[in-house]
């Protein structure tokens, strides 16, 4: 309802609602129900890559690791693979602003302890006569330190131990107060979508340097063929006499080279920048190699934290469906015909 019309709500003591915030269109939402949505995948990205970093230069490179294509200017925005246009950050809420992700990363920072110097009493000696001599003193023992306590439990490892419980009842009770079934769901989904955006960057690569191999080859190519392909058009422009039946007689003999370079200047005619050395693809290549090899340990792990929720949620879902308060059934008025 309008803001305007709210004196008719006063009037007839209803409620005002003063709308707050950006709506969401219906396909926005059903994908981030579904765990699909890119704004969805990108906050998840940008909350677990501000724990992990200390300064924001350190976050973009994070980023850029996670496949993710970064533009910056006055607003930061970011592209995952496969997606069609960029993400303003400021668009996935107040807290996701180039200012606020800096003042994040600044508070997520662990303070430095001051390094406390043991100081040692020193005991002043104590002169004896030339009869006596010093008796040696016996060592004190070291104060008996209190076992430490083990850490709290966190993440999966909490649930586990949850389910591991016999009895139903309180496998329920531990689970409302850890913030219920569907905040276990919710880290359900953080954790599919933490391994699906890893999947996605060595897909991403694997593209790269498939596209690099063929850039790599169509410049070896060029750089092979360049000397013969040099003299058949010089034999082509020559105004010798019998410089064309020459110029016939060395593509005859050298048709397969000519026309491989040809096809590299094709291949290469949309390529705007200067070309790469060999040497620069091949560095390019092992990089991207590299990358996907760490990308690979990080997936196995995530996925295997993703098939333990799985495990867990099976025996959830059942305890879940057996405890939880059933909605209460509404009566059925019976009608009663009234004679007049």
């Amino acid at each position: 309802m309008p803001i305007p019309q709210a004196w008719l709500c006063k009037e007839q003591n209803l409620s005002v609602i003063i709308p707050q915030g950006v709506g969401k269109s219906y396909a926005e939402w059903e994908a981030e129900r579904q765990g699909t949505s890119w704004k969805a995948k990108l906050k998840t990205a940008i909350d677990t890559t501000i724990l992990t970093v200390t300064d924001f230069e350190n976050f973009i490179k994070r980023m850029e690791e996670q496949s993710y294509t970064i533009k910056r200017g006055k607003h930061i925005s970011f592209k995952a693979p496969g997606q069609e246009r960029f993400t303003r950050a400021k668009r996935l809420g107040a807290e996701y602003t180039e200012e606020e992700i800096k003042s994040r990363i600044a508070k997520s920072k662990p303070p430095i302890q001051a390094q406390t110097q043991k100081t040692e009493i020193q005991t002043p000696t104590q002169t004896l006569p030339p009869q006596q001599k010093p008796q040696p003193q016996k060592p004190t023992p070291p104060p008996k330190q209190a076992p430490k306590s083990p850490p709290p439990l966190e993440g999966i490892a909490l649930w586990e131990s949850i389910i591991r419980r016999p009895n139903t009842a309180e496998i329920y009770n531990l689970m409302q107060q850890h913030g219920g079934y569907q905040y276990f769901i919710d880290l359900m989904t953080e954790s599919r979508i933490a391994h699906e955006t890893i999947d996605n960057g060595i897909k991403a690569n694997e593209q790269r340097i498939s596209g690099w191999g063929y850039v790599r080859k169509d410049i070896s190519d060029l750089n092979r063929t360049r000397k013969i392909y040099d003299e058949y058009k010089v034999l082509q422009k020559s105004t010798k006499l019998f410089a064309k039946r020459t110029a016939e007689k060395f593509y005859n003999k050298h048709e397969d080279t000519i026309l491989t370079h040809e096809k590299a200047l094709r291949d290469l005619k949309d390529y705007k920048r200067s070309l790469p050395t060999l040497k620069d693809i091949d560095g390019y290549i092992d990089n991207l190699k590299n990358l996907n090899v760490k990308n690979a340990k990080a997936y196995r792990a995530a996925k295997a934290e993703h098939t333990r929720f799985t495990t867990v949620h099976k025996k959830l879902y059942a305890v879940n469906h057996e405890h939880k308060p059933k909605a209460p059934q509404r009566q059925k008025q019976r009608s009663q015909d009234w004679e007049l």
